[in-house]
């Protein structure tokens, strides 16, 4: 949490789909989001959605969406649709077999925000830099652990990233990947 404030920003759960190309790219997740995100100042009870489209731009609705009585609403209008439409509709089925409309999470673009225990900070920097190109250092004053480092990756194919913190863990400067979180801007 003190990393995400040090970086203007704060964590929430997200959920996200997207279409690209003939796909669809979903996922939910914990995430850095930056205060410039319109996402950044829902909280306690409240939800929301942001869409994005070519005629409007970017829309939000906002409104009451946690609690019990907004979910057992949302619950039984799920149910109420299932039951009315049994059988005649594939809207509720992911395809994700070869030749599907779900994108391997892999093959999405991502930055992640990573957090490494060290043995030596300076040859764990070198090996970060080395592995991941360009990345964005990121310190908060609150740490006080002197053995970890942390930093924001550039924009990425997400099973590439994988790969990259895979090798890190090979190196003996790093003692060990403490954490990664997507960051949404």
């Amino acid at each position: 949490m003190k990393y995400a404030e040090s970086m203007d920003s704060t964590i929430k759960l997200v959920a996200m789909s997207e279409k690209i190309g003939d796909g669809i790219m979903t996922r939910v997740t914990p995430a850095i989001v930056k205060s410039s995100n319109p996402l950044y100042n829902v909280e306690d009870v409240f939800n929301a959605i942001v869409v994005k489209g070519d005629a409007i731009g970017e829309a939000m609705f906002y409104g009451p969406g946690a609690g019990k009585l907004p979910t057992a609403s949302a619950v039984v209008a799920d149910v109420i649709e299932i039951v009315k439409h049994w059988g005649t509709s594939n809207n509720y089925d992911w395809v994700v077999k070869d030749g599907g409309n779900v994108i391997d999470l892999g093959d999405t673009g991502t930055r992640y925000f990573v957090r490494l225990k060290v043995e030596d900070e300076f040859e764990a920097r070198k090996a970060v830099e080395n592995t991941f190109g360009s990345v964005e250092w990121v310190k908060t004053c609150d740490v006080s652990e002197k053995d970890e480092v942390a930093f924001v990756t550039a924009c990425g194919l997400e099973k590439d990233h994988c790969n990259s913190l895979e090798s890190l863990k090979g190196n003996k400067a790093v003692k060990h990947v403490a954490n990664t979180i997507r960051v949404l801007d």
